[in-house]
C-alpha cells in the first residue's frame, strides 16, 4: 500500500512539474521582446523622407478605419513590387458598405491609376504611409506586459500603449476625423530581422494602432533590416 502511494505521488509532482516548468522557463528565462521590437520600429520609423521603395523589398500594406457623424469609413492599400521604382496594385474603400476595388499603381512615390496614368491626387493625400508621418522613439511607448507570438516561427511581438497622441491625430486630421484626440493609443506590432528561409520570412515589420474610433494597419518586408 505505502509503494501505491509513494508510485501515486511521483506522478501527481511529476504532472505537477511539468505544468509548472513552462511558465518558470518563460518568466524567468525568456528574454523581454519589447525593447526588441521597439528598436526595430524606430529604425523603420526614422525619417519622414522615405518612400515605399526606399523601405520595402517587394511588398507593402497599409489600412485605417474611422467613424466620424455615425459614417464608418474603410480604406486599404496593397502593393507588389514588379522592378525598380514601380510597384502595382489594388486601392479598397469601404463606406458604409458602399466597397468600391481599384486597380492603381505606385511609382516614384506616388500612386496613379492604372487605366489611365493619370496621378491619384486623393491617394497620395488619403494613402500617405503611416511612415511618412511619424518619427518613434522608446520614450513613446509604455510597455504594460511582455508578450511572444510563438509562431511558428516564433516572432518577436510588443503590445504597448502608444503615447504620441499628437502624430496620430495628425494623421487622422488629414484623412478624415478624429473624435477624441486624448484617448488611449494602443499599439501592438511584430519585428523580425532574421534571415529566415523561406524568404518571405526575412526581414519585416507589422504595426498596429488602435483606439475607439480610429484604427491603422501597417507592414512590409523590409528592404534593409
Amino acid at each position: 500500500m505505502r509503494k501505491k502511494l509513494e508510485i501515486l505521488l511521483i506522478i501527481i509532482l511529476s504532472t505537477i512539474l511539468m505544468f509548472l516548468l513552462p511558465i518558470f522557463i518563460y518568466t524567468f528565462m525568456q528574454k523581454p521582446q519589447s525593447k526588441f521590437v521597439i528598436a526595430g520600429l524606430e529604425k523603420v520609423y526614422n525619417s519622414k523622407d522615405k518612400t515605399i521603395d526606399d523601405l520595402c523589398r517587394d511588398y507593402y500594406e497599409l489600412s485605417y478605419y474611422y467613424k466620424e457623424n455615425n459614417i464608418e469609413y474603410y480604406r486599404k492599400i496593397v502593393l507588389n513590387k514588379m522592378f525598380s521604382n514601380f510597384w502595382t496594385g489594388i486601392f479598397i474603400s469601404d463606406i458604409n458598405d458602399n466597397y468600391k476595388k481599384e486597380i492603381i499603381y505606385y511609382k516614384d512615390g506616388k500612386y496613379y491609376e492604372s487605366d489611365t496614368d493619370k496621378e491619384r491626387e486623393d491617394l497620395n493625400k488619403m494613402m500617405r504611409p503611416y511612415f511618412q508621418n511619424d518619427i518613434f522613439s522608446y520614450d513613446e511607448f509604455e510597455v504594460e506586459d511582455e508578450v511572444d507570438d510563438f509562431g511558428p516561427p516564433p516572432v518577436p511581438s510588443l503590445y504597448a500603449k502608444y503615447k504620441d497622441n499628437k502624430s496620430f491625430n495628425d494623421y487622422f486630421s488629414k484623412i478624415g476625423g478624429v473624435t477624441n484626440e486624448n484617448e488611449d493609443i494602443i499599439i501592438d506590432a511584430e519585428y523580425q530581422n532574421d534571415d529566415k528561409e523561406p524568404i518571405t520570412s526575412r526581414g519585416y515589420f507589422k504595426l498596429y494602432l488602435e483606439r475607439e474610433h480610429e484604427k491603422l494597419d501597417e507592414s512590409c518586408l523590409l528592404k534593409d533590416y
